[in-house]
């Protein structure tokens, strides 16, 4: 059975260890692995996560102790980083949905394992389960290993999928082949063992050329509007979107500007305490 790299923590990125998606699931209904017994601190940062909790850098720090995985590929003691391609890419790709951008749904638990009883008629859904939080659902789907040079534009469309399908907003930045999988505890995952990939629709024979930005032929009027709001808000510091879909409207009507949306964008995202340059 397919092997991916498994760490210790999130801070160990180079290891030479490695795991099964079968060891994975054992692993998700006991809560313990090669001898760490995680399962008290699955259930400490729930305790942390209810409605009356301000426990974030808390739940931050408990994460850092939490064993995960590397479901895109193993690395063979090489360092887990973007520069490195795995020495096997294992055709799988995990799909995180955060309670952010899903509340309408994941505001009660019982009604995200309720997604999982309809994930069997999609034979390409390997696992499932409730997020360590327990407010949100970690699914890991297979690919194929057909699918390692056009990683991300296949995760992309297994996202859409899920949106359209499920009507589920899925964390974007697991598209890194790199992004490591924090271990959950769950007494019944969602787990099927013969799989067939998704059927991706890009190839690498039909992958567009990437096109250089272009300037937008903008009136000075409109560039003018759009930075006297931008200077609004950067002088109040103001956080004007705290949910995924206001954020995926401000990135959509600012790309329309070409370059000239660059910045503005930047010094928008810059007043959410999530903002990454990268």
């Amino acid at each position: 059975m397919q092997k991916m790299s498994f760490s210790n923590n999130l801070l160990n990125k180079k290891t030479n260890k490695s795991i099964t998606i079968k060891e994975l699931v054992d692993a998700t209904i006991s809560g313990e692995i090669h001898g760490i017994n995680f399962k008290p601190r699955i259930e400490e940062i729930r305790s942390l996560s209810n409605p009356w909790s301000d426990a974030k850098d808390a739940i931050k720090k408990i994460k850092l102790e939490i064993p995960c995985v590397y479901i895109s590929g193993f690395w063979n003691d090489k360092k887990i980083e973007s520069s490195n391609p795995p020495t096997e890419y294992t055709g799988y790709q995990h799909v995180d949905f955060d309670y952010e951008g899903n509340e309408k749904y994941f505001f009660n638990p019982h009604i995200i394992i309720e997604f999982m009883k309809f994930f069997p008629a999609y034979p390409f859904i390997v696992f499932a389960a409730p997020s360590p939080s327990g407010k949100g659902l970690k699914v890991v789907v297979y690919v194929g290993k057909e699918a390692e040079p056009i990683h991300k534009e296949v995760y992309l469309e297994v996202v859409e999928f899920f949106k359209i399908t499920f009507k589920l907003n899925a964390d974007l930045s697991c598209s890194d082949v790199t992004r490591a999988m924090l271990l959950t505890y769950h007494p019944n995952p969602y787990f099927r063992e013969t799989t067939t990939p998704f059927d991706y629709k890009t190839t690498i024979q039909d992958k567009p050329d990437i096109i250089a930005p272009v300037e937008r032929n903008l009136d000075d009027k409109t560039l003018g509007k759009v930075w006297e709001y931008v200077n609004e808000i950067t002088k109040y510091r103001l956080n004007i979107a705290h949910k995924y879909q206001p954020w995926d409207a401000i990135a959509r009507s600012l790309s329309s500007l070409g370059e000239s949306g660059r910045e503005p964008f930047h010094l928008i995202a810059k007043q959410s305490p999530k903002y990454k340059q990268d």
